[in-house]
């Protein structure tokens, strides 16, 4: 935690398949939380049960909070890929300016299955202990 800067609080949004809950659980809490000291108000991500309140128009709630982050996170799995909203939110990510939108393949999910607008970026597997970059 001695390496995160505090001063500037930055804001995620979370990009990820419903199937793939417990993974991305997980990296929420152990990485985000634990091991960089974010805060439930730091994180959206609809896995958490009061992110959208019932009657609310999800897509709402999406595009509000992909435009307030500073950080869109994509867990890329089949999942990811055969889910028609993980493709609006990924097409979104990239159409939003000033957002760093940061791609992750999660296991037995290819460089090559990441999709058309991520073939420019660099992308790492969480499964890798270095980055690789897509070719």
């Amino acid at each position: 935690m001695k390496y995160i800067d505090h001063s500037n609080k930055k804001k995620f949004f979370i990009s990820h398949s419903s199937d793939d809950k417990p993974l991305v659980n997980s990296f929420i809490k152990e990485i985000l939380k634990i091991g960089c000291g974010f805060k439930d108000e730091d994180i959206f991500c609809t896995l958490d049960p009061s992110a959208i309140r019932t009657g609310d128009d999800f897509r709402d709630q999406i595009i509000e909070n992909m435009k307030k982050c500073d950080y869109i996170l994509l867990f890329i799995s089949e999942n990811y890929n055969s889910s028609d909203i993980c493709k609006n939110e990924i097409g979104a990510a990239w159409a939003l300016e000033g957002k760093r939108v940061l791609p992750f393949i999660l296991p037995r999910t290819s460089f090559k299955q990441m999709g058309f607008l991520n073939v420019v970026k660099q992308g790492a597997s969480i499964t890798e202990k270095r980055e690789e970059r897509i070719r």
